[in-house]
């Protein structure tokens, strides 16, 4: 049986778990509790994965994993699933997949007394296929491990090929790999056919070695031809240098052009606020000083002064600085032309530049002097031929490196063919080692079809699968506590079809269905060929559609038909449930009984699930009620927490206060909603109440198996302070009923 688990990965909410040293070993009797969305229904699926010999969460783009020890050393994993075929799981697939599915139920077969001679072959069929599954695994393990060899030596080759060949040059070389290794092998196929030829002697490949390493100078970009054309640019500063502005002209300011700069930015800001009074002496301004300076500062000269500061900032970006290339990138024999020519273009460019500064430097003078006139002195068209000759001494630079690269290319691969040569009897026993291997497990692969198609032909004619519609019906009668459902055995297919009153059933009832798949599984369980003493049984949340009168019927079934099963796992997040399967594992020796919780947190935003020892509280209450509760008020009175212990508590507030609400605004089945209980409740704060009713109902939705957070985090930060006013509100409303809940959490802390 399973004894502990080593490890899960990637299996949605399980993202890396491996559980701490003082985790507990399963025993024979396993409990497990969770919140919806805490990641049981991804821990069922595993263990199924088991059951049906294929891994639930394979995936192309995650590889997810998982490995369990069983108590006889043996470990298990999702890399061996025949392994452990000896369990039976319940949970929503197997009722997708064997109840509801499409067709009907899939059949429970049970052999007849008939046909002894073809039982005994059966039953060595069986043994025949329990030895041949084994070594099929065993023979798939030795492939893999056949082919990750190949990948290994492979990729070690063409290491050692990368390293002989990599040099200066910008070449494939440099990232060669197993992939380059194979291609390579594939593409010169014919050439491989007489290696022995391709094979150098040890003079060659010194030769060849030395050619490789000899510096190739690297092709250089050209460079590009800049515009030295200013004579547009020269145009509009001529025409603004020439313009003078006709206005009203303040004499006193005319001379100073740097008091005349300071008056018409304070003539703005005065403007600008509306201010009276002078913000340097505080005196009041005459509206004719007013009217003076803006006749002197007029339209005229504002447009002036902007195409001023427009043409000044068009020059900043025409300046021309070239990136030219390091005269070690040449060839010997072209340096100096080069550099010559560099220098002629350098020469040039500063020309250029200098023009610029020109421009700018009359413009700074006519915005300083406005009311002045301007020249500009007149400048030579700089020619772009240095750049051009530059250009040309770098594609004859390019025209060597490329003739260059062609003999380089021919010595490695040269040298690649013989490296080649040597590997290929590696190359080709490793191919021939995975060929027939995988020809030994196809050959096992069809034995093992063969045996167990014979298997379905022998029983095809000795099963019958009336008995068990008869069992399921039986079950179904003191189930639902009437027999208008029942499962029909239907002979054109082997199956069974639904029925309510002899006609096909429409629209079950969620309860129906529940109560359905709970009685089918437990008859399959008795199906031949599946010993209950020896397997594991897994029960997966089987009470979550059933209301409070059926739980105990259900649970009384599922107690009866698999209390004497090898291993038992029971998942719930049904508290009465549990606290029923808890009472009956009380029963059992302590080292037959093991209790475990699965937890769930939120980190960088995905869940992550992890299955720990259980809280004592859920062991040490009777109720759930009592354990909500407890949980709630920790957190209101211990203040201080991380994000991820308090992500569950909406939930939590959400079912205590419908309790809550339930029992103390008893509205019926007319108002249901926890609004409408809450306006109820009179003398209390309405904010908290609105506080406290958003808490509940907009951020305790549970997230399922897409692992990422779908709500605003930024709400968690507030819980201490709800679940504060939560405690507050049941003071309230019953304060004596708070204090025995308090005196339960305190007397609780104080035995523990």
């Amino acid at each position: 049986m399973i004894k502990r688990i080593i490890k899960i990965k990637n299996c949605p909410s399980f993202i890396d778990f491996k559980p701490a040293s003082n985790l507990p070993e399963f025993a024979k009797y396993n409990l497990i509790y969770g919140w919806n969305g805490s990641g049981k229904t991804c821990f069922s699926r595993i263990l199924r994965s088991f059951e049906m010999g294929e891994n639930y969460y394979d995936h192309p783009e995650r590889r997810s994993v998982f490995e369990l020890k069983l108590d006889n050393g043996l470990l298990i994993s999702n890399n061996g699933l025949n392994a452990f075929k000896n369990i039976r799981v319940f949970n929503k697939d197997f009722i997708d997949e064997s109840v509801f599915c499409i067709g009907g139920p899939k059949p429970i077969f049970f052999i007849g007394k008939q046909s002894k001679e073809q039982k005994v072959r059966i039953t060595a069929l069986d043994e025949e296929l329990n030895k041949l599954k084994p070594k099929l695994d065993n023979k798939k393990l030795e492939l893999e491990k056949a082919k990750r060899n190949k990948v290994q030596t492979i990729q070690s080759k063409a290491r050692a090929i990368k390293n002989a060949l990599t040099t200066a040059k910008q070449d494939h070389y440099r990232n060669y790999d197993r992939s380059y290794l194979e291609k390579s092998i594939s593409k010169n196929s014919r050439k491989l056919e007489n290696s022995e030829q391709l094979k150098l002697s040890a003079e060659r490949i010194s030769e060849l070695n030395k050619s490789i390493q000899q510096t190739s100078r690297a092709t250089i970009d050209t460079l590009t031809i800049p515009n030295f054309d200013l004579s547009e640019l020269e145009k509009q500063v001529k025409e603004v240098l020439s313009r003078t502005v006709t206005s009203q002209v303040i004499e006193k300011l005319q001379k100073d052009q740097e008091v005349n700069k300071w008056v018409e930015q304070g003539l703005h800001i005065h403007k600008s606020k509306s201010l009276e009074f002078c913000a340097f002496c505080d005196q009041i301004i005459p509206p004719s000083r007013f009217n003076d300076l803006e006749k002197h500062f007029s339209d005229e000269y504002q447009r002036m002064m902007e195409s001023v500061k427009n043409l000044k900032s068009r020059c900043e970006p025409r300046r021309i600085d070239l990136d030219f290339p390091e005269s070690s990138l040449f060839y010997e024999e072209f340096v100096a032309k080069y550099l010559a020519q560099k220098g002629n273009a350098e020469k040039a460019i500063n020309s250029f530049n200098e023009k610029l500064d020109s421009i700018i430097s009359v413009l700074d003078q006519k915005e300083k002097n406005p009311f002045s006139s301007f020249s500009l002195e007149e400048t030579p068209l700089i020619e772009t031929k240095y750049i051009q000759e530059i250009n040309k001494v770098i594609e004859k630079h390019n025209k060597k490196t490329k003739s260059f690269d062609d003999q380089i290319n021919k010595d490695k691969q040269e040298l690649e063919l013989h490296y080649i040569a040597e590997f290929l009897p590696m190359y080709n026993e490793l191919r021939t080692n995975i060929e027939n291997l995988e020809k030994e497990c196809s050959a096992i692969k069809t034995t093992i079809d063969e045996k167990q198609t014979e298997i379905k032909t022998l029983r095809d004619r000795l099963v019958s699968h009336h008995i068990f519609a008869q069992q399921i019906n039986k079950d179904l009668h003191s189930f639902l506590g009437r027999s208008d459902i029942q499962l029909i055995a239907t002979e054109a297919k082997e199956g069974y079809s639904i029925t309510r009153n002899g006609e096909t059933a429409k629209n079950l009832s969620e309860g129906e269905k529940t109560a359905l798949a709970i009685v089918y599984f437990l008859a399959k369980i008795k199906e031949d060929g599946f010993d209950l003493k020896k397997s594991a049984v897994v029960i997966d949340d089987p009470v979550s559609s059933l209301d409070s009168n059926s739980i105990f019927q259900a649970f009384s079934f599922i107690k009866e038909a698999i209390k004497d099963a090898g291993q038992i796992f029971i998942l719930t997040h049904h508290f009465d449930f549990f606290r029923q399967v808890k009472n009956w594992f009380s029963h059992c020796n302590r080292s037959e009984r093991a209790y475990f919780m699965i937890a769930c947190k939120e980190e960088s935003g995905k869940r992550n699930s992890s299955i720990l020892e259980i809280d004592k509280l859920l062991l040490d209450y009777e109720s759930e009620y009592h354990f909500l509760f407890s949980v709630l008020y920790k957190i209101a009175k211990e203040k201080n927490h991380d994000l991820e212990r308090i992500y569950p508590i909406p939930n939590i507030a959400r079912k205590f206060l419908e309790s809550f609400l339930a029992f103390r605004i008893p509205l019926g089945i007319r108002v249901t909603n926890i609004y409408e209980r809450l306006k109820r409740i009179d003398g209390f704060d309405e904010k908290k109440k609105a506080r406290i009713h958003r808490f509940v109902e907009t951020h305790s939705h549970p997230r399922y198996e897409s692992g990422i957070q779908d709500f605003d985090m930024s709400i968690l930060g507030e819980t201490t302070a709800i679940l504060e006013d939560l405690m507050e509100l049941v003071r309230h409303e019953d304060e004596k009923h708070y204090d025995f809940l308090v005196e339960s959490v305190i007397g609780q802390r104080s035995g523990s």
